[in-house]
C-alpha cells in the first residue's frame, strides 16, 4: 500500500492528487519523504490549498463546457507528458522510494462523457530502482493497481502534470500539504483507484 502510494505521488498528479491528504496524516511510509521540515504547512495554508481547490473546480466547470476533446485525445495527451519527460519522473521517484515489483504496472483508464481509454504505466525493477518507465496503450504484463480517472481530473491531467513536473520534479523538490489538499479538493471525486487510503 505505502509503495503504492510512493509511485503514484511520484508519477500521476491527479491520482496523487486525491490520495496524498488522506495519507500525509500518516507518521509512517513513503509518503513523509515527499515533505521537508522547510515545507510543511500550517493549517491556514492547507485551508487555504483547499479554497484554491474549490475555484480550481469552479473554473474547471465552466472550461469542460467548451472541450470537445475525447477520452483518447486527454490520454494521448496525459502519455506523451509522461513518456517526454519519464527520466525527470522516474528520478524523482527514485529519490523517494524503494521500488518493488509487487508495483510496476499501474492500468490507468481515462473516462470522459460515455468513452474511455486505458493506458499502462509499466516499470522495470532494477536494484531498488523503477527503470525504463512507460506509458503505453497496452501491455501483456499483469496489473498490479488500477485507476480511472474521469471529468475535470481526466481533462486536465496532462497539464496539471506538466505543471507538477515544473514546480516539483524539475528542482527535485517535495510537495507540500497545501498544494496537495487544492489538488485533492479540485479532483479528488473524480479519482477512483483499486486500493484504499483508509487508515493510513
Amino acid at each position: 500500500m505505502k509503495r503504492t502510494l510512493a509511485l503514484l505521488l511520484a508519477t500521476l498528479l491527479v491520482v496523487q492528487a486525491s490520495v496524498a491528504p488522506v495519507a500525509a496524516q500518516s507518521d509512517e511510509g513513503a509518503i513523509d519523504g515527499m515533505f521537508s521540515a522547510a515545507e510543511e504547512s500550517t493549517v491556514l495554508n492547507t485551508l487555504e490549498g483547499i479554497r484554491d481547490g474549490v475555484l480550481g473546480r469552479i473554473s474547471d466547470g465552466v472550461a469542460g463546457a467548451t472541450d470537445d476533446r475525447t477520452a483518447g485525445d486527454m490520454a494521448a495527451d496525459l502519455q506523451t507528458e509522461y513518456n517526454d519527460n519519464s527520466a525527470a519522473y522516474e528520478s524523482w521517484s527514485n529519490n523517494r522510494t524503494t521500488a518493488d515489483t509487487s508495483l510496476d504496472v499501474l492500468e490507468l483508464t481515462i473516462s470522459q462523457d460515455d468513452e474511455s481509454e486505458t493506458l499502462y504505466l509499466t516499470s522495470d525493477v532494477v536494484d531498488g530502482s523503477y527503470t525504463n518507465t512507460t506509458m503505453r496503450n497496452s501491455t501483456d504484463r499483469t496489473v498490479d493497481e488500477s485507476c480511472e480517472i474521469e471529468g475535470n481530473a481526466a481533462r486536465n491531467a496532462a497539464d496539471e502534470l506538466g505543471e507538477f513536473r515544473e514546480d516539483y520534479v524539475a528542482d527535485d523538490g517535495n510537495v507540500t500539504t497545501d498544494y496537495l489538499a487544492s489538488m485533492g479538493s479540485r479532483y479528488g471525486s473524480n479519482v477512483d483507484c483499486s486500493f484504499s487510503t483508509e487508515g493510513l
